[in-house]
């Protein structure tokens, strides 16, 4: 994860494909959103479905990194040489989708 972060200053991660998480994905992306705020970075996260955005809403995870509710809700990167560098970093892909297929 660290070596996808670096390489791009705006990291989405989309989790929309996720039924499950625990205390250690949280922790996981609450670290990865400290990280890019330090190193002047955004990192945004695509909120999981139902069971797994409850475990977002009781912990208040979402109020610690920018998150939004599509990967089509991402705020455009700021200006400069690399504004158009944007890397989605898709966890467990959704089983109706291709594994093959990427966002343009």
């Amino acid at each position: 994860m660290l070596e996808v972060e670096n390489a791009m200053p705006l990291l989405v991660i989309d989790l929309t494909g996720l039924s499950f998480i625990d205390s250690t994905g949280l922790s996981l992306l609450l670290r990865a959103s400290e990280r890019a705020r330090r190193q002047d970075r955004r990192l945004v996260v695509v909120r999981p479905p139902l069971p797994a955005l409850r475990v977002f809403i009781l912990t208040r995870v979402d109020a610690g990194m920018e998150c939004v509710d599509s990967p089509l809700d991402v705020p455009p990167q700021r200006d400069g040489p690399e504004a158009a560098r944007v890397n989605v970093f898709k966890l467990w892909p959704r089983l109706d989708e291709p594994t093959s297929a990427h966002p343009s």
